[in-house]
């Protein structure tokens, strides 16, 4: 396997996610999966390469006209401690301890789009709650974002597809192949209780319950009319043991 330097995981982020003001859906889910909040984001990440820093504050626009900034500490290549690929980005807790809140993100890159997924755990290990961020490099337009794809359509047709796959594991070890869809094993399904919620071409699902033992995995869908991506941040024994990032395309 060859390594993922900081630096190469830093330029990634300056080229392909700190880009501009990103605008979007800011959506909330309870622990049984039921939407239970819904405002607007602009979440802003600027590269200023006099300091090479970037500097991240999020914009929040409330249903009943209220609104709330928030500012983030300057972001730089020794404290970026999430791992940040060309198509994608994830980042958490390395670990899960009993007694402790822990969280955990996973999002994609499509030319002008992002989506996100971030996981919040109680410090019981139950799920408290889901974020699902939905954005644009301009205005969404409600009625035209996010574009609807049918995901039973689209996984009827996986196998079709060529897949990237994309692995960087907890020591920053990066290994790429390719293999048609029908050649992927199916990871097998996991003896924890989870938590699945589909909205239009999203799908993300994690376990309801975790602990410090387990081994568990927090999964991102995004499907779109030509592409398929599909992130899976996984644990062994409460510990992040890897990052896996699938590309689904149509075979050339």
């Amino acid at each position: 396997m060859d390594k993922l330097s900081r630096e190469e995981n830093w330029k990634s982020f300056c080229t392909h996610h700190a880009v501009g003001d990103w605008h979007g859906i800011f959506l909330k889910y309870s622990s049984e999966g039921e939407l239970v909040e819904e405002s607007r984001i602009i979440r802003s990440f600027y590269h200023i390469p006099e300091i090479n820093q970037i500097i991240h504050h999020n914009h929040y626009i409330y249903p009943n006209g209220q609104s709330k900034s928030v500012t983030f500490r300057n972001l730089n290549q020794d404290n970026c401690k999430a791992i940040y690929l060309e198509g994608s980005f994830t980042w958490g807790n390395e670990r899960f301890v009993s007694g402790t809140p822990m969280g955990s993100e996973i999002g994609f890159k499509q030319a002008d789009k992002r989506v996100s997924a971030s996981f919040i755990y109680a410090d019981d290990g139950q799920i408290k709650a889901v974020y699902l961020i939905i954005e644009k490099l301009t205005e969404i337009d409600s009625a035209s974002f996010p574009v609807a794809v049918a995901i039973e359509s689209f996984d009827s047709n996986l196998e079709k597809r060529w897949s990237t796959i994309q692995i960087v594991n907890s020591d920053w070890e990066y290994h790429e192949r390719k293999m048609l869809f029908q050649q992927i094993r199916h990871r097998q399904e996991s003896d924890l209780e989870m938590l699945t919620i589909n909205n239009n071409n999203i799908r993300l699902s994690c376990p309801k319950l975790i602990r410090e033992d387990s081994s568990f995995s927090q999964e991102l869908e995004w499907f779109e009319p030509s592409i398929c991506l599909t992130g899976i941040r996984t644990y062994s024994q409460g510990c992040f043991e890897k990052f896996e990032l699938r590309t689904f395309r149509l075979e050339e």
